[in-house]
């Protein structure tokens, strides 16, 4: 990644000095390395510290097109990449996420190349409120003690994290009563599973939101505060934001699909990536020729302008012709008394083309069988080929 980047200044704690040095001397890019107690007074972080702030500078930036930040994600490709992240795509999406996130303190445990982590930071920033964030990603126990210490308002968090909690046989040990307003993104999370974590968490008190987007494309949804755990869309990954353009498409003949019909999550914003770092924008395969960015997912709208994700477009499964999302049979895998977390992937067969297969995490000392989970899942009310 620094390869990639070639960057000219790289701040470091001393704590990971010594694994930094080791990974640039097979480099031949050079930089400064910015870290407490340098023996450089230069490049001392602590003199940086001590300096005077009125002697500060603020660089001219001449268009929003310049870039802020470069966000590494292996996004629909695989293979990580630099994502270009412009100046108005962040003061875009602190801006409208302001209007939804009215809490004071928020709690961030997102590592610093998150997308989540920029606008959520710089939201905070701009509007002068409170922001708790972690060294790293903390154990589920550890973020128990923060919420119970510091009191946060705001919380947002993946869909492990919220797994992992749910698991907890100590969480009523702790005082969690100071959120307000809970969020998951990253990866989807059916209704049942955000009704699951709403009841063991919060008793009901308070219920699970959830956005949708990437680094390629920013934030792609808002949740509307009046839909509530008993309306048709809790099953949704939000409403599209303003500005956004989204469209369905066949993802084998590229053309557009009305509301309620899967296809492949396309948008167009100013919230969208600026580019690759050392890819020509024209040679950006997820963008095509009119600027719409394919996300490689698979989704459907409804009329209100809601969407729903139903699964990634490489991860769908083909059994004797027909597709088969791997989300479909997580749901209702999930949905077993015994299965804490599970994953199907596709497993080839000469004759079918792949048959589904699960890795399941039990809870400790069930017994369930393969054969009883197989039974769960064929009773779940899926289509005949599932």
């Amino acid at each position: 990644m620094i390869g990639t980047v070639e960057p000219k200044l790289i701040f470091c704690s001393e704590k990971y000095i010594a694994k930094l040095n080791d990974a640039v001397s097979r480099l031949d890019t050079k930089f400064s390395i910015l870290y407490p107690n340098n023996s450089n007074p230069l490049l001392d972080f602590n003199t940086w510290k001590q300096s005077n702030s009125s002697e500060f500078r603020q660089p001219a930036i001449m268009s929003d097109e310049h870039i802020l930040a470069i966000l590494f994600t292996s996004g629909t490709t695989g293979v990580p990449k630099g994502i270009k992240v412009r100046d108005v795509a962040i003061k875009r999406m602190a801006s409208r996420l302001s209007y939804d996130i009215q809490e004071n303190k928020l709690l961030s445990i997102s590592p610093m190349f998150w997308i989540s982590y920029s606008f959520l930071t710089t939201m905070a920033t701009l509007k002068g409120k409170t922001m708790i964030l972690t060294e790293q990603t903390p154990a589920p126990v550890t973020i128990l003690e923060i919420i119970t210490k510091y009191k946060p308002d705001f919380f947002l968090a993946g869909c492990g994290v919220w797994f992992d909690l749910c698991n907890l046989p100590e969480i009523s040990n702790y005082d969690i009563s100071s959120l307000k307003c809970v969020y998951t993104a990253g990866s989807y999370m059916s209704g049942d599973m955000k009704r699951k974590v709403n009841k063991q968490l919060f008793g009901n008190k308070l219920y699970l939101k959830m956005l949708y987007g990437s680094t390629e494309a920013g934030p792609v949804t808002y949740w509307p505060d009046k839909i509530k755990p008993t309306d048709p869309e809790y099953e949704s990954v939000g409403k599209l934001q303003d500005g956004i353009a989204l469209k369905i498409v066949d993802p084998i003949k590229g053309t557009s699909l009305g509301p309620g019909v899967e296809g492949e999550i396309c948008v167009k914003s100013d919230m969208q990536m600026g580019g690759i770092v050392k890819k020509k924008f024209e040679n950006i395969e997820e963008i095509d020729s009119e600027g719409w960015l394919h996300t490689g997912d698979i989704g459907y709208y409804d009329e209100k302008k809601f969407l729903y994700f139903v699964s990634r477009l490489k991860d769908v499964m083909k059994y004797r012709g027909y597709q088969i999302a791997p989300t479909e049979l997580e749901n209702v895998l999930i949905k077993h008394p015994d299965v804490i977390e599970c994953c199907v992937i596709g497993k080839s067969h000469p004759g079918d083309g792949e048959w589904p297969a699960a890795y399941v995490v039990k809870k400790i000392g069930s017994t369930v069988s393969e054969l009883e989970l197989c039974s769960f899942v064929a009773g779940g009310n899926l289509s005949f080929y599932n």
